[in-house]
């Protein structure tokens, strides 16, 4: 598995793509709950440090112009995004 992380992005809502999570759960749950869906998410979202966890799955192809058209419309601060690529 690798993933990195971006300040400040989020990717369009969907959904049908996008899960949600408690905010109790640690970025280690997350990512071993991402591990364990049928459809490997690429895209894990947090918008603030007690907000709940988005689990969504994006063209990766299409990453770079959903975050720049999200830019442009809402106020991403305080926004953590990972992108993920999981392989078994």
């Amino acid at each position: 598995m690798y993933f990195y992380e971006r300040r400040e992005c989020d990717v369009s809502l969907n959904d049908k793509t996008q899960k949600i999570f408690p905010s109790s759960y640690t970025l280690d749950q997350m990512l071993e709950k991402m591990w364990n869906m049928p459809k490997r998410p690429n895209i894990l979202v947090k918008p603030s440090e007690n907000a709940k966890w988005y689990v969504k799955w994006i063209d990766p192809t299409t990453i770079e112009d959903s975050i720049a058209k999200q830019r442009s419309f809402r106020d991403l601060k305080g926004y953590t995004m990972w992108i993920i690529e999981l392989e078994k």
